[in-house]
């Protein structure tokens, strides 16, 4: 039943109907000390004395009943006060618990990695500790007063309307032990993150310029990879994977950073907080240089590859031509017409790879700079004459038929055992040509 259900039929049912029974508690009461009067004349009746207690029992009975029920009205009445002003202090502890929890899940606000910033975080946090402290003695005094307002109304049969108090004083309870957990936790919470924040600012400062070394190295060697010699492209490429390695060498810094940037982040730390931010832009630094890098790797890959396999070419036909010249010298001294046929061979060989070359010649000119194309002339010419000069001598290479013939004559035209004096004396001479002019 609901106490204003209880409290009215209380007031109006019992004690209207208390009220009606006036009339006849008056009569009994006039009615009793009237025949008192009369019994008391008779000395010796013995009904007086008894007609006296029950006079008196009937006026207790009588009082009791209306105090009795004026007093349980009363009881009611301060049930629902009390239920009342538990409700009005439950929401109000409720809300101061609402605001120290807030305040335990706000950022952490270090704006500098010093003890003075740490100790001025401390103390912030004590006060909200001191806070919770008041709280803990009211939810306290809250309960011992909800325990005996749940027991008034167990012995005033409203059992079920107390406990509809509990669920709130439940959830009060559920939210003060929380707070007290919370405040625990982000005073451990603090202390952690300040000593994160010191590794990451330190871990910072120290690749800070490392990193502006890289990127000014790499912006450099971008600019010179566009108008850059051939030659000096194989040095920039050289630089730039010392950049990509040195990077790769750092990796478990970068991850050993990333790692406590992350676990910062789940702590609730503000991004205007200075550390954080140097970390947040050195992180992003960080990811753009690889790629960054392995782009300028890979542009001057482009650019160097015609010119790597032209040089390819060249030094392989160099070592082919040089090898024909090898041997072409020596078959020159003692002719065989097997090698000699293997190096015309060789040769239209080596006039395949000249034109492959040629070709090649054609798409390092369009990547290569102004400067590169006498170099790269010469490159040709020096294989191109070497060609020409071999083919020109393989094949004014005497057979081996024709060097005997060679060597026989040049024998027989020195040996003196054979040869003849066609040329006379002078004086002979004369005298053969007179006698022939005499004769005719």
């Amino acid at each position: 039943m609901e106490p204003k259900q209880l409290l009215y039929k209380l007031e109006f049912e019992l004690l209207n109907e208390t009220n009606l029974k006036r009339s006849e508690y008056d009569w009994l009461l006039k009615t009793g000390e009237e025949l008192l009067s009369v019994e008391g004349t008779d000395p010796k009746s013995g009904k007086s004395e008894d007609l006296k207690a029950k006079l008196n029992h009937l006026k207790y009975l009588y009082k009791f009943l209306f105090e009795s029920v004026r007093e349980r009205c009363e009881k009611i009445k301060s049930i629902m006060k009390t239920k009342k002003e538990l409700f009005e202090n439950i929401e109000s502890s409720r809300n101061i618990l609402n605001e120290l929890e807030t305040k335990l899940s706000a950022p952490i606000t270090l704006k500098d990695v010093t003890q003075s910033a740490l100790d001025t975080l401390l103390v912030d946090h004590s006060a909200i500790s001191r806070q919770i402290d008041e709280q803990s003695g009211v939810v306290s005094q809250l309960l011992n007063t909800s325990e005996l307002f749940l027991t008034d109304c167990e012995g005033n049969g409203l059992r079920e309307y107390g406990e509809r108090i509990l669920v709130r004083l439940n959830i009060l309870d559920a939210k003060w032990k929380q707070v007290i957990e919370m405040c625990a936790l982000k005073k451990t919470k603090i202390i952690a993150t300040w000593t994160l924040l010191g590794q990451v600012d330190k871990l910072v400062h120290d690749q800070e310029q490392w990193l502006s070394a890289q990127e000014t190295k790499l912006t450099d060697l971008e600019a010179q990879a566009t108008s850059a010699p051939l030659h000096t492209l194989e040095v920039i490429r050289g630089d730039a994977l010392d950049v990509q390695e040195d990077i790769g060498a750092r990796d478990l810094l970068l991850e050993t950073l990333e790692s406590l940037y992350t676990e910062l982040s789940a702590n609730y730390l503000t991004p205007d907080m200075r550390v954080f931010q140097n970390a947040h832009s050195l992180l992003t630094a960080w990811y753009a240089l690889r790629p960054r890098c392995s782009q300028l790797v890979s542009l001057l890959n482009t650019l160097l590859s015609p010119w790597q396999e032209f040089s390819s070419q060249h030094s392989l036909l160099i070592i082919l031509l040089s090898q024909i010249d090898a041997r072409l010298t020596s078959c020159e001294l003692e002719p065989d017409n097997t090698e000699l046929e293997e190096l015309k061979d060789l040769l239209k060989v080596a006039q395949g790879d000249i034109k492959k070359a040629n070709a090649q010649v054609k798409k390092v000119y369009k990547s290569c700079q102004k400067t590169d194309k006498g170099m790269i002339q010469n490159l040709v010419k020096e294989y191109e004459n070497l060609y020409k000069d071999l083919y020109q001598r393989v094949n004014s290479v005497p057979t081996a038929k024709e060097k005997q013939v060679q060597v026989s004559t040049l024998r027989f035209e020195r040996d003196s055992s054979v040869q003849v004096d066609t040329l006379k004396q002078p004086n002979e001479y004369l005298r053969c040509l007179i006698k022939y002019k005499y004769f005719v």
